[in-house]
């Protein structure tokens, strides 16, 4: 059985947080809530996150930087950013740090569903294939699972990238020889 997603929302402004909170309780998801993104990063540290909603003005680290850190500590966390600004540098800077939507405040409730609900959908979709890809490399190596998640996260997605590309190459080798074994 599957855990529960953890969507994180990160905004100074607590009424937005709590708004945010009440918006997205029909997801059923757990919702935690960081006032700066110092506090988003501290929370994606220790906190296993599916979706992250995080500010780009925010106090201590800015969305942006808040953004690279967790998109590094957690390669699979997918990230929406929210602004009241929409200057296109800032939409660049944001999805070359790894953004999966961007929303402009005030942001249309239908909207934000609406992109929670195919963050979360990503999400499910990037663990089930990770938890394969796991699988897949303790099974044919020496690797217990135990062993696997105690690497920092960095190296796990390292040796999942490396597994992907043997998987690719090996189905890339079938398809040249007309096989399916």
């Amino acid at each position: 059985m599957h855990r529960k997603f953890t969507i994180l929302i990160a905004d100074d402004e607590e009424a937005i947080r709590e708004l945010l909170c009440i918006e997205l309780e029909p997801t059923g998801a757990r919702l935690i809530t960081a006032q700066d993104g110092q506090v988003a990063v501290d929370l994606v540290r220790t906190t296993a996150v599916d979706v992250a909603l995080v500010d780009v003005r925010m106090p201590r680290i800015d969305g942006i930087k808040a953004l690279e850190l967790i998109r590094e500590l957690s390669p699979d966390t997918v990230c929406i950013i929210l602004t009241g600004n929409r200057d296109l540098d800032t939409v660049k800077a944001c999805l070359r740090a790894g953004a999966y939507d961007f929303l402009e405040k005030p942001y249309d409730h239908e909207l934000l569903l609406s992109t929670v609900k195919r963050a979360l959908e990503k999400s499910l979709f990037q663990r089930e294939r990770r938890e394969f890809l796991e699988y897949l490399v303790c099974e044919f190596t020496s690797v217990t699972p135990e062993a696997f998640r105690a690497l920092e996260p960095r190296k796990q997605a390292e040796i999942l990238g490396i597994a992907r590309g043997a998987f690719r190459l090996k189905a890339a080798n079938r398809s040249a020889q007309g096989t399916c074994s």
